[in-house]
């Protein structure tokens, strides 16, 4: 009678006959040993690597437990830029007010170095992608690089990327990687990881990027993205309700008329944006508003006559 032996390997399933069972036992143990996690082997895990940022302590943890700034990197971007940006100011002014064009060789580079880590993960690729990534602002070169990733990954490698994501949002000590764990969760996470992006999104240093992958992976993303904007007041607040431009909810557009156009950095961003989606001239419909309605159409409508970014 035949042996069928099934060979569990990292990526796929092979099926081997022979008519010499002790032979085949022999060979493919030791395969199974070496490439097979459940038999001991190489399992792709980050656990066990020595962290590339070395002491520098847990940024999602810094916010957890005191939420404000200054972050744990402080120093390391100070020395580097020369200047101190209110959280989310930096990547708020790239966004809305750089039109230049991505950075292909550093896009190709994050994705050499992160195909490397996802094959083997050791030291040596895990170090490498973490200093690209901890470079410089991660924002001119994410787009590209999710793009690409979600059009290629395999489903093996979607699950060494979620581990990824969750290991960079979560322990690294620098916010550009941080923010590239929040973007990889974004595409490859699950409702479960809502209450952590929603910790690491009450930073406005990090909102953008947890505003985006909220929007992707919430069961409900406007009950979400709305319960996040109420959180934040500056540069995360604009970044919030932008993406609540086309909220049909009755309860969102009245805040949002009311309330949610104000920001710390100009009220011009989001007056526009809060007047359409709210329906303004529809609220100043009836003989008798509100007078928080009232105020916030008179503050909408002043921030419109000043022009700006509205």
């Amino acid at each position: 009678m035949d042996l069928v032996c099934i060979v569990i390997f990292e990526t796929e399933y092979s099926i081997a006959y022979s008519w010499n069972p002790l032979l085949l036992l022999a060979k493919w143990s030791a395969i199974l040993i070496r490439m097979n996690p459940l038999f001991g082997g190489t399992k792709w895990s980050l656990e066990s690597l020595t962290p590339p940022w070395g002491d520098t302590s847990s940024i999602y943890e810094h916010i957890r437990l005191h939420g404000t700034d200054p972050l744990p990197d402080e120093a390391h971007l100070e020395e580097k830029t020369k200047l101190k940006w209110t959280g989310g100011a930096w990547d708020g002014v790239l966004g809305h007010h750089w039109r230049g064009t991505d950075e292909p060789q550093r896009v190709a580079e994050i994705l050499l170095a992160l195909r490397s880590l996802l094959e083997r993960a050791d030291g040596r690729t895990l170090g490498a992608l973490y200093g690209l990534v901890v470079q410089e602002s991660i924002l001119p070169s994410i787009d590209p690089v999710l793009k690409e990733l979600e059009e290629s990954l395999s489903s093996l490698h979607r699950r060494h990327l979620l581990e990824l994501g969750r290991y960079l949002a979560t322990r690294a000590g620098h916010r550009e990687a941080v923010k590239f764990g929040v973007a990889v969760v974004g595409i490859v996470g699950r409702s479960e990881d809502l209450e952590t992006l929603t910790i690491i999104g009450r930073n406005e240093e990090f909102t953008l990027y947890v505003a985006t992958a909220i929007a992707r992976i919430a069961p409900e993303p406007e009950q979400a993205l709305w319960a996040l904007a109420k959180t934040v007041r500056n540069w995360g607040r604009i970044q919030t309700v932008e993406r609540l431009k086309e909220t049909q909810n009755p309860v969102i557009q009245a805040w949002m008329l009311r309330e949610g156009f104000r920001n710390g950095v100009m009220d011009e961003y989001l007056a526009c944006i809060c007047a359409r989606a709210g329906k303004l001239h529809d609220a100043l419909k009836p003989q008798i508003v509100d007078d928080a309605l009232l105020d916030g159409a008179a503050d909408i409508i002043h921030a419109l006559i000043r022009g700006g970014p509205a």
